[in-house]
């Protein structure tokens, strides 16, 4: 049986509903560390509550057992952040994680910006390096905008240009862009699609100069006639179907220029870590420190 990417809630029931049991897991999993020696006088640290303390008395000095941590900065308990983590990862709206909590829309949103936030720090520059010898790359610019008061032309959004390998993977890249020109879809082909792949476009003049100022295998199929070339069978529908999702993914009223990066990230690290979300959500948890004043 093929392992679960999240697990039931009633396999981890007791570390999203009990902050005492919540606090074992993170200490478990190495997301909260315990202090074993003072920094100030290289005392014995022993837990108290929700504190670490030097046991020597000229010392006494005392840090929350959150320092340094994901938790540190938070107002929620241990185990309630993590049922709002969980919630996210089931991919819920932000009603019913309201309707699971008794947080505020303001705390329910926050906290879904903190988990892309903090997902998107897994991912580094090969993560949305694709392609490669022989690998087929599609490449499509899509328009995400919103109506002003859902109504009339559209007045805000942005343009995306998003590459996604024809495999089984479906490695992807998706990035906000300030136009369509063919300079910035060169630069941006140029950081984000491995040397040998053989890239497959519409007929967007954009692309005109790719094969000539990138060395890529050009391949295009004009869309005013067919969605796939019957002489050479080249089509753009995995691009299309990942552009779809995308914009299934982003919420309208998130579809500004300053907000889509972040759901971006988040899209591209979950189709990355699709088999096992849960497990690269505690190692994204793991892995991100915060500093605790």
């Amino acid at each position: 049986m093929q392992e679960r990417s999240i697990p039931p809630i009633s396999a981890i029931l007791p570390v999203l509903f009990n902050e005492e049991a919540c606090i074992a897991f993170l200490f478990e999993k190495g997301i909260l560390i315990r202090p074993f020696c003072c920094s100030i006088c290289n005392g014995c640290m022993n837990r108290y509550g929700l504190r670490f303390r030097c046991t020597r008395d000229s010392c006494r000095r005392s840090i929350s057992i959150f320092h340094g941590s994901f938790f540190s900065e938070g107002r929620l308990k241990c185990c309630e952040t993590l049922y709002l983590g969980y919630l996210w990862l089931t991919n819920c709206s932000s009603g019913t994680m309201l309707e699971h909590t008794d947080h505020s829309p303001n705390t329910v949103s926050a906290y879904r910006q903190y988990f892309r936030e903090l997902v998107a720090n897994m991912l580094d520059t090969d993560d949305t390096v694709i392609g490669g010898p022989g690998v087929e790359v599609q490449v499509d610019e899509t328009k995400f905008g919103k109506r002003k008061y859902h109504r009339g032309h559209r007045v805000e959004g942005a343009w995306v240009i998003v590459g996604v390998e024809k495999t089984a993977e479906r490695r992807c890249f998706a990035e906000v862009v300030a136009d369509r020109s063919s300079e910035t879809i060169i630069d941006v082909l140029g950081r984000h699609l491995a040397q040998g792949s053989i890239l497959c476009t519409d007929c967007w003049r954009g692309y005109s100069a790719v094969h000539e100022r990138l060395g890529y295998e050009h391949h295009t199929v004009n869309h005013s006639l067919w969605f796939k070339d019957p002489n050479t069978g080249i089509d753009t529908n995995t691009v299309e179907g990942t552009n779809s999702a995308l914009k299934r993914f982003i919420p309208v009223r998130n579809r500004t220029e300053s907000s889509i990066p972040s759901f971006l990230f988040e899209f591209i690290w979950r189709r990355k870590y699709s088999g096992s979300l849960w497990a690269s959500f505690i190692e994204a948890l793991n892995d991100v420190a915060y500093i605790d004043n």
